[in-house]
C-alpha cells in the first residue's frame, strides 16, 4: 500500500491558491469619463483565450542537480537475516522538467518530468507529471513556486544488500506509485535563463525482502527528501507571459488586461476599489464613501438637492435649493427667518436683504406648509404709526404671495408694531435689526412651537 509520509513543514509548500473573489476596477489617467468605473473582470474562457496568441506550447525547461536524503525502515522477522546491509540514505539527484503554456488553468500550469536519485547500492527512477504555480511578484527576477505532482518509482539494487551467502531469495528491485511536493524559487539573471533552487519531497512505498534459514528482513523504502540547484531556460517572455497593461501582474493572470498605468491593482490584475463604489481608488476623492451610496464621477457620495444630506439617506432628495433641512434630509415641521427694511418702508423693493430660496416655489411644492407673517418695526415714532407700519409690511408681503397663486387661507399674518424687537438698544444697527418681518413656515400637521395667536388679514383689519 501507497503510504502518503509528508513532513508538516513542507504543507506550505503544496497549498492551492486561494482565488480571491473580486469586483474590481479598470481605470485611465487622462481617458473619458468612463474610464473611472469599475470593469468587469473578463471571464476565465475570455482570459485564455485573449492570453492563447504568441505562446509556446512549452513554457519552460529545467535540469538540476543536488542531494537527497533517502528514508529507509528495516524490518526483521525471526531476528533477521544476518549480514544485511545496513542501505545507503544520502546520495545524488539530477532532474529534467517541462512546464508548458495550456488553457487549463489561469493559476497552474502542467508540466512533466523525471527524476533520478541514485546511492551506491541502488537508484530510483521516477517519471511524473503534475501541476505548478508561479507566485505573482513585482519583482520579476524573482518567481517562487509550487507544485504538486503523481509519478512512478522504479527502484533497483545495483549492489546486494547482502554480505554473507545463504540468502533464499532477495529482490532486485521494486516499483511503487509516488506523491511528488515541489517548492522553490527562479531567479532570472537575464531575458530568457534563471538559476533555480528547489526543495523536493517524494513519497512512496518499495519493500525489498531478503529471505534466509527460516528469517526475513525487509528494507523499506519510504520517501527522500532532495534539495537541487540548477538553470532554467524560458521559451516565451521573461515570468511567463508578458504584461500589456503593465500593471505588474502577466497576462496569463490578469483579469483586467486594460489597466491604465498607475492605478494600483489587486492580484488578478484589477484596479482597487477599496469602498465599493465603483469608482477606482485612483480617482475616487471619497474614498471611504459608505456602503451603497450613490456616487458621483468623483467617487463622492451623491448629494442630488445639495442640502448635506447624501441621496442614501435623503427623504426628500429633491428639496429646493437652501430650504433648512433636518438630518433626515426634508424641511422641518417649523423653521423660520427675518427680512429687514429700510427706514420706514414696507414695499418689497425696500428689503435690505433677500430669503435664501424661493419661498412661493416652497409653498407650491409643500402645500402642506402654511406661512405666518409678522410685520415689526423700530422704536421711531409713535405706537399707532408703528403699528400700522408693521401691517403694511405684512399686508404687502402678502400681497406678494397671493400674486404668485398662493391661497389667502394658507397666509396669516400679525402686526407687532415696536413691541417686540429682536435687539434692545436704540443704535441705528439693532434699529435695522428691528424693522423687519418674521416669516415663518410651518406644516398644518404640526402645533407651532411658539404659542401665539394665528390672526387672518381681516381681524387685523378689524383691530385698527
Amino acid at each position: 500500500m501507497l503510504q502518503l509520509k509528508l513532513p508538516l513543514f513542507l504543507l506550505p509548500l503544496i497549498a492551492t491558491v486561494v482565488l480571491a473573489d473580486t469586483n474590481t476596477t479598470l481605470s485611465s489617467e487622462d481617458a473619458n469619463v468612463t474610464d473611472r468605473y469599475v470593469q468587469v473582470p473578463i471571464e476565465d474562457t475570455d482570459l485564455q483565450e485573449y492570453n492563447k496568441e504568441d505562446r509556446p506550447l512549452v513554457d519552460t525547461v529545467a535540469f538540476k542537480l543536488g542531494v537527497g536524503h533517502s528514508f529507509v525502515d528495516t524490518i526483521k522477522d525471526n531476528g533477521g537475516v544476518v549480514g544485511v546491509i545496513d542501505p545507503d540514505t544520502v546520495g545524488g539527484v539530477e532532474s529534467l522538467s517541462l512546464v508548458f503554456n495550456t488553457d487549463f488553468n489561469a493559476y497552474v500550469k502542467p508540466y512533466i518530468d523525471i527524476n533520478v536519485i541514485w546511492h551506491q547500492d541502488r537508484r530510483f527512477i521516477i517519471p511524473g507529471l503534475g501541476l505548478r504555480h508561479d507566485f505573482m511578484q513585482d519583482d520579476k527576477t524573482f518567481e517562487p513556486f509550487v507544485s504538486l505532482g503523481l509519478g512512478y518509482n522504479y527502484m533497483n539494487w545495483k549492489k546486494a544488500p547482502v554480505v554473507f551467502p545463504g540468502v533464499d531469495a532477495a529482490q532486485s528491485g521494486g516499483q511503487s506509485m509516488t506523491v511528488t511536493a515541489q517548492g522553490g524559487m527562479d531567479f532570472y539573471f537575464s531575458e530568457k535563463i534563471a538559476l533555480d533552487l528547489t526543495m523536493r519531497y517524494d513519497s512512496y512505498d518499495i519493500g525489498t525482502e531478503i529471505v534466509g534459514n527460516g528469517k526475513a528482513t525487509t528494507l523499506q523504502d519510504n520517501a527522500t527528501l532532495s534539495l537541487m540547484l540548477g538553470l532554467v531556460y524560458r521559451f516565451g517572455e521573461n515570468n511567463g507571459e508578458g504584461d500589456d497593461d503593465i500593471d505588474g501582474v502577466k497576462n496569463s493572470k490578469d483579469y483586467c488586461p486594460s489597466t491604465v498605468s498607475g492605478a494600483e491593482v489587486d492580484q488578478f490584475g484589477c484596479a482597487l476599489d477599496d469602498d465599493k463604489d465603483k469608482i477606482i481608488n485612483m480617482f475616487d476623492q471619497c474614498p471611504e464613501t459608505i456602503a451603497g451610496a450613490p456616487v458621483d464621477i468623483n467617487g463622492c457620495a451623491l448629494d442630488s438637492d445639495d442640502d448635506l444630506v447624501i441621496d442614501l439617506y435623503d427623504r426628500c432628495p429633491d428639496t429646493l435649493k437652501n430650504v433648512p433641512v433636518s438630518q433626515c434630509g426634508c424641511p422641518p415641521y417649523k423653521f423660520d427667518f427675518n427680512l429687514n427694511y429700510e427706514f420706514a418702508k414696507f414695499k418689497i423693493e425696500s428689503l435690505k436683504n433677500n430669503p435664501t430660496f424661493d419661498i412661493v416655489a416652497f409653498l407650491k411644492k409643500w402645500d402642506n406648509y402654511n406661512v405666518r407673517l409678522t410685520g415689526n418695526s423700530d422704536k421711531i415714532g409713535s405706537t399707532k404709526f408703528n403699528k400700522k407700519l408693521s401691517k403694511e409690511r405684512a399686508d404687502e408681503a402678502m400681497a406678494y404671495l397671493k400674486g404668485h397663486g398662493i391661497s389667502e387661507d394658507r397666509i396669516h399674518i400679525i402686526a407687532r408694531g415696536k413691541g417686540e424687537g429682536l435687539v434692545k438698544g436704540d443704535t441705528p444697527e439693532n434699529r435695522t435689526i428691528n424693522r423687519r418681518l418674521f416669516i415663518e413656515l410651518y406644516r398644518t400637521d404640526k402645533t407651532l412651537v411658539r404659542n401665539r395667536p394665528v390672526v387672518v388679514a381681516k381681524e387685523v383689519e378689524d383691530n385698527k
